[in-house]
């Protein structure tokens, strides 16, 4: 015990050197960070892709350069080419799932087609939900 107290000016001084070095790189990352985040918020405004749901009609329409939003486009082509053999289209509910993950994929800008041509309930579900809100002039929240 006394020869760690008489080595505590060495201990304190081990402690402070420590102190520094982490001062010192704290800094260093903060200047780094400092230096790339107008890169980030710049390259983030140029993004081309951003999500639909929860935005504004208009807003959306201005940023992807659309006449029409692009989940409902994608879900009118998708029932005109996979959709209009199947009977009670607009009557059966589709999977919470499926509608979960369709709402996912159309909020992303992607539509795998094959994926969802199986399910034409799903298109038609999302469809449904999407279109009376239009008159309100913004896309349903993701939460919905």
């Amino acid at each position: 015990m006394y020869s760690f107290v008489a080595k505590e000016i060495d201990y304190a001084s081990y402690f402070q050197t420590l102190i520094e070095v982490q001062a010192e790189y704290h800094r260093k990352s903060l200047e780094l960070l400092q230096s790339v985040l107008p890169q980030i918020k710049a390259h983030q405004e140029t993004w081309v892709e951003k999500p639909c749901y929860g935005k504004p009609l208009e807003e959306h329409l201005a940023l992807s350069g659309r006449d029409i939003a692009f989940p409902i486009e994608a879900c009118v082509t998708m029932l005109l080419e996979c959709g209009m053999q199947e009977e009670g289209l607009f009557r059966i509910a589709p999977s919470a799932s499926k509608l979960k993950k369709l709402k996912a994929s159309l909020d992303c800008g992607v539509l795998d087609v094959q994926e969802f041509s199986t399910d034409p309930h799903a298109i038609a579900g999302e469809l449904s939900t999407l279109l009376p809100n239009t008159a309100s002039s913004t896309l349903i929240g993701k939460d919905m």
